[in-house]
């Protein structure tokens, strides 16, 4: 018998609009993931038990997955309102290499079955594989941006 495929939380949600993470090795985007078409999408190493299958031997057979929503409690990300469109969480399966989360200020393991807000911008890594995924942020490239002004001297 197969072993059961993981089910998403309660609190998981279709998103409205669409949701994509970019696949990048060595700061090369490889290709763009769609994850708007279910609630929630299980990365590893099975394909049998994965949606995306990750062919490394560091990758649990059912690694982490990527839901959309927001847990009921609330928790650390209630309402902050920093990104307009549904809220993306990363979820570790209990992974034996664990499943690492970067916001900008370096590389952060995720505890197990603990959900933990994926803002745009960020960098998740499975086990010790060396293709990232990136959720890109929404707007423009920030290398169109002009740098803000200096603020006026007191």
């Amino acid at each position: 018998a197969a072993a059961a495929r993981w089910e998403p939380p309660e609190w998981a949600v279709a998103p409205q609009a669409p949701v994509s993470l970019d696949l990048v090795r060595g700061g090369t985007k490889m290709q763009s993931l769609q994850l708007s078409r279910k609630r929630a999408y299980v990365f590893g190493r099975s394909r049998e038990r994965a949606d995306f299958a990750v062919p490394d031997e560091s990758v649990s057979r059912a690694h982490a997955a990527i839901v959309h929503g927001s847990p009921a409690d609330g928790g650390r990300d209630g309402g902050d309102g920093d990104d307009s469109e549904a809220p993306l969480h990363l979820i570790d399966l209990g992974s034996t290499k664990g499943s690492f989360l970067d916001t900008g200020a370096g590389w952060e393991r995720l505890s197990p079955h603990k959900p933990t807000r994926v803002p745009c911008g960020a960098k998740i890594k499975l086990g010790d594989c060396d293709t990232v995924l990136v959720r890109p942020s929404p707007s423009s490239p920030p290398s169109s941006l002009p740098p803000p002004p200096p603020p006026p001297p007191p």
